[in-house]
């Protein structure tokens, strides 16, 4: 069915504000978890390492965009038929089709030729970080579950690639806490679709799986439960206590549950727009937590 009977116009943008928008530069900051490995790894005051992973972070940049643009194609019919998602730049016609998948190969391909150049150790984790999106925009999201752990496989590829990048071997907690922190924000996502096709009369799209709200409401509970106890066990792990010289890394939980039960708050009280990346840039008090949490950790390991 039709978002409403008489939509309002949508905004025209300019070709290249359609480009930008439709590549998503806004969601990059999903990527950052490619940065996991570098401040806990002790690479900061390595510049080889540095420029390694910021280097995987760009590439991971390009591709993400690549995905969303393939994402974007094939939900144009239910784009357009959607209240908010009808803005995005091909289902409003500011961007063709074709257009649209010449933008994609180009993209992709200049994540896979950058990584093969500069980090070759990084190209399994991106190749697999893009099938995985191929898997999820034309089948995986069909299904309850596999949708969301389809997405939080990506984040924990995006920790193995800043590792694989450095090179080190990443902690067995933080690709845990990584997985399950992501399907956490999965799961947060799909209640507010779930709501949002209630309150304002949308109706889910059929290629996607379907939820009921009791369901994810258990789901992340459980989920945010297990991601502050698998971070807490990486702060006072005897390996992360010896790489770093510290067991004070525990002092860094409080922030992370704040943050947790902030954007769960948020999912509760109509405080997001159910995506965490818009969710983190605009919601201040996640936005400090995040911000204190990063100085206490670089405090703490790089302090010494």
């Amino acid at each position: 069915m039709r978002a409403s009977a008489d939509p309002e116009p949508v905004a025209r943008r300019g070709r290249l504000r359609a480009v930008v928008a439709l590549m998503r530069a806004d969601q990059w900051v999903k990527n950052a978890f490619v940065l996991g490995g570098l401040v806990f790894g002790q690479g900061l005051l390595d510049a080889g390492k540095v420029q390694a992973v910021l280097t995987t972070f760009a590439l991971f940049c390009v591709v993400s965009s690549a995905a969303y643009v393939m994402n974007d194609i094939a939900d144009l019919e239910a784009d357009r038929d959607h209240v908010r998602k009808r803005r995005r730049p091909i289902a409003a016609g500011e961007i063709s089709v074709a257009a649209a998948q010449v933008l994609y190969v180009v993209l992709m391909g200049a994540g896979f030729v950058g990584a093969l150049v500069w980090v070759p150790a990084v190209f399994p984790y991106l190749a697999g970080y893009a099938l995985l999106n191929v898997g999820y925009s034309f089948g995986l999201r069909r299904f309850e579950l596999l949708d969301v752990i389809s997405i939080a496989t990506g984040f924990v590829l995006r920790v193995q690639a800043g590792c694989a990048a450095m090179p080190i071997d990443p902690s067995a907690w933080i690709l845990l806490c990584t997985f399950v922190l992501a399907l956490f924000l999965g799961f947060g996502k799909r209640r507010f679709e779930l709501v949002e096709g209630v309150t304002v009369g949308t109706l889910m799209d059929d290629r996607r799986a379907t939820y009921e709200t009791r369901f994810l409401d258990h789901m992340m509970s459980i989920s945010s439960a297990v991601v502050i106890v698998c971070y807490t066990m990486f702060t006072i792990w005897p390996t992360t206590v010896a790489v770093h010289g510290t067991d004070d890394l525990i002092y860094t939980v409080p922030f992370v549950i704040y943050g947790v039960f902030r954007y769960q708050w948020a999912i509760y009280h109509g405080g997001t727009s159910g995506d965490p990346g818009d969710f983190v840039w605009r919601d201040r008090p996640l936005m400090g937590a995040i911000v204190l949490w990063g100085l206490v950790c670089l405090l703490l390991v790089y302090g010494r």
